[in-house]
């Protein structure tokens, strides 16, 4: 185990797949997607694909960059496209969808488009479920999610689910009990149903000890998590890493990608280049796009 980890473990993932391995210990967990969409915005931002900067009443824009276009054009006319983690060009193609025919756009219209009506927001949400499914797909690849306990982790839901049933059901039948006065047959109804509450407590126990990830994916997840300890405590640290802007504007992108672009914001981790004209990142514009989406 690492207490602090200060590089990027591993610069081939997206903030989305890095979210993934960090949280999915005993079952597959993905964050936060509004955060993970916000930061795969910045993520395409440094890999050269939008330029953000504050427009009209400082608000943030993003430009399409000529290689975005470029993309676009691909896109639309199904040649080949650039190599990114298939989760990342899930969103990307959505924001491209968004842009029309412009080439830049007032942050708010994504919002806007994501909330203005029910099919906007249904299109959002197979957008979710579909960079869900890239990421464990992209990581059951890589090898890093151990299938035997994916398929010890299936049974165990279905077994919950139908512990949970056969409680429901036998509530619903305390109840009419207890309605009509047979409070002899209620009480023999409740020792029955402590049978499902304990295979619950059971179960609850055998998941915890099972490891979703593999050797590989838990060596890796080690990292993950201690660079994110790494950025939470860097204002508590005695000695302070100095490095270069690329390796901020990375440490943004997942710090966004986790919740905690505050904290690498407020302790200078990112220097003031952010809070600057020259780009529209703030931890004000931050937190205005979480709470849109």
């Amino acid at each position: 185990d690492f207490q602090y980890f200060r590089e990027i473990p591993n610069k081939e993932l997206s903030p989305g797949e890095a979210t993934f391995l960090m949280y999915s210990l005993n079952e597959p967990t993905h964050g936060d997607f509004a955060s993970i969409f916000l930061s795969t915005v910045l993520y395409l931002a440094n890999k050269g694909y939008f330029e953000i900067y504050k427009g009209e009443y400082d608000r943030a824009h993003l430009k399409l960059t000529k290689k975005a276009i470029d993309y676009r054009l691909s896109y639309r006319y199904g040649s080949k496209r650039d190599s990114m983690p298939e989760d990342v060009r899930k969103i990307f193609e959505y924001i491209l969808k968004i842009f029309g025919e412009e080439d830049t756009l007032h942050i708010q219209r994504i919002t806007t488009y994501i909330n203005e009506d029910k099919n906007s927001g249904a299109e959002f949400l197979e957008l979710m479920n579909e960079v869900h499914t890239k990421i464990e797909v992209s990581h059951s690849i890589k090898g890093n999610i151990n299938q035997n306990s994916r398929k010890e982790l299936k049974k165990i839901e279905t077994e919950k689910a139908f512990n949970y049933a056969v409680i429901m059901m036998l509530s619903t039948v305390l109840y009419y009990l207890i309605q009509y006065g047979l409070l002899l047959i209620g009480l023999l109804m409740l020792v029955f149903m402590i049978i499902p509450a304990v295979n619950l407590a059971i179960l609850k126990i055998s998941k915890d000890n099972v490891s979703y990830l593999s050797q590989k994916g838990l060596d890796e997840s080690d990292k993950w998590d201690a660079l994110k300890q790494y950025l939470k405590d860097y204002s508590l640290l005695k000695e302070k890493d100095e490095f270069m802007l690329p390796l901020w504007e990375e440490y943004l992108i997942f710090a966004t990608a986790w919740g905690i672009s505050k904290d690498v914001l407020e302790n200078k981790i990112i220097p003031a280049y952010y809070n600057q004209d020259k780009n529209g990142v703030s931890k004000e514009w931050l937190q205005y796009m979480k709470n849109s989406i």
